[in-house]
């Protein structure tokens, strides 16, 4: 079987060749699958006679996965186009050899384990969720469709997943190379840092747009809240953790402009004390001139970042990750006081 291609020639993942072999692009795929789960739901819910005596619009509670699906199918492209933007940047970075290294690679064995594997960790999941309705009536279709759905978004998740950790780990790849990176100029890297914080925005991003499909009761179970908690954390150690390759390379970078400067700075000391001993015989103020200037460089490699992000960047994580507690706060209070009223 051809794996196929994108128009620049690079191999395409499992998903992406699916919706070319449908004749769509990723956009225009995303799109009809939005379109069809909406009308799926709505068809559920007009033959589960959601609408025989008035729009009653609880029915919206099972759409909880679809809406997981159609989050991701969007955040995708635009993580990937980061992700390739930064890549791509690295090469002037690069020799030869690791120039043949900047393109993910694409493993259609791993790829269908990963689908696997989100399909088997759905089984429990599912069961957390269906768990706040013990007395689920499996003929409606409704629970039908939100029991599908789920399957189909554990699935998706664990291929984006495991897609993320690709690029991560060719990143990692790429920083093992010998590059020719300057410890002042690291604005190479930047885009690493975009595209790492983009990543642990969506998942943030992701829990906010769940959180409103969830009902005081699923807020209040244990289970629930430990596993919003993980995705929450999990969205913090996406931002550092696929960084920590590039934090190497700047300290390797940093370390030998650090051997360079004290070997100066050594000689430096010694013509000062060899002046010193021959009585002062040559020009002082050059010799003191040069020591105070390796001196100040040595500060500022020292002082240097050997991270590829600013003070701006992890603020906005950090700060992203309220969003969603003040959410689930929110919503907590809200469904208290609603229940208290109606009693």
């Amino acid at each position: 079987m051809t794996i196929p291609t994108t128009p620049d020639g690079s191999k395409q993942d499992l998903i992406s060749a699916s919706f070319s072999a449908c004749g769509l692009n990723w956009k225009q795929a995303s799109l009809a699958i939005a379109g069809l789960l909406l009308l799926g739901l709505l068809l559920a819910a007009y033959v589960d006679g959601y609408f025989r005596s008035g729009a009653d619009w609880s029915f919206w509670r099972h759409s909880y996965f679809a809406v997981n699906v159609i989050y991701m199918l969007a955040v995708v492209p635009v993580s990937s186009r980061l992700s390739d933007r930064a890549i791509k940047g690295m090469q002037p970075l690069l020799d030869s050899r690791g120039l043949t290294q900047c393109e993910p690679a694409v493993d259609r064995r791993r790829e269908f384990v990963a689908l696997l594997t989100g399909f088997v960790t759905a089984f429990p999941g599912l069961m957390l969720w269906l768990g706040q309705e013990p007395t689920a009536d499996w003929g409606l279709w409704t629970n039908w469709y939100f029991l599908v759905t789920g399957f189909c978004a554990n699935i998706l998740f664990v291929w984006v997943v495991y897609r993320g950790a690709v690029r991560a780990r060719t990143i990692a790849s790429l920083c093992r190379q010998d590059l020719n990176l300057d410890l002042f100029e690291a604005s190479a890297l930047t885009p690493f840092a975009r595209w790492s914080q983009v990543s642990s925005l969506a998942f943030v991003g992701g829990i906010c747009v769940t959180l409103p499909f969830q009902t005081l009761q699923t807020l209040q179970n244990p289970a629930v809240v430990v596993s919003y908690a993980s995705v929450l954390v999990a969205a913090v150690l996406v931002f550092f953790l696929p960084l920590r390759s590039i934090h190497g390379a700047l300290l390797q970078s940093q370390a030998r402009k650090l051997a360079v400067i004290r070997a100066n700075l050594q000689k430096a000391r010694a013509d000062l004390e060899q002046n010193a001993i021959q009585g002062g015989t040559a020009d002082i103020n050059q010799l003191h001139s040069r020591f105070a200037a390796w001196s100040l460089y040595e500060e500022q490699v020292k002082t240097a970042s050997t991270w590829p992000f600013n003070h701006k960047m992890v603020r906005q994580v950090l700060g992203s990750t309220l969003v969603p507690l003040g959410l689930y706060w929110l919503k907590l209070a809200g469904g208290m006081v609603g229940r208290q009223f109606l009693q």
